[in-house]
C-alpha cells in the first residue's frame, strides 16, 4: 500500500561563502533553523535545524552546478486534539 504526505516547511538559514581565487569552485557552509510539518493522515510536526555544505562549479557565467550534503535534525510530534 502507497502513502503519500505533503511535507512543509519554513526555515532561515545563513550561508559563508569561501572563495578560491583563480578557481571555478565556490565552497559554502549553511546552518539554520525551521519549522517542519509532514502532512498525511497523521499530522507530524516539529522544528529544529539544519546544517549543510555545498560547493558550486561555474561551467560558464550562465551555467554552474551545485554538489552538496545536509543534515536535519528534527524531533517529531503528532498534532493532539482535545475535544
Amino acid at each position: 500500500m502507497n502513502q503519500t504526505a505533503d511535507f512543509k516547511c519554513g526555515t532561515i538559514d545563513a550561508k559563508r561563502l569561501f572563495p578560491l581565487s583563480g578557481s571555478h569552485s565556490e565552497p559554502k557552509v549553511m546552518i539554520g533553523v525551521g519549522d517542519h510539518k509532514i502532512e498525511n493522515s497523521d499530522a507530524i510536526n516539529g522544528s529544529g535545524g539544519q546544517l549543510g555544505f555545498s560547493v558550486d562549479m561555474n561551467i560558464f557565467p550562465e551555467l554552474s552546478l551545485k554538489a552538496g550534503f545536509g543534515v536535519l535534525q528534527l524531533p517529531l510530534m503528532r498534532d493532539c486534539h482535545l475535544i
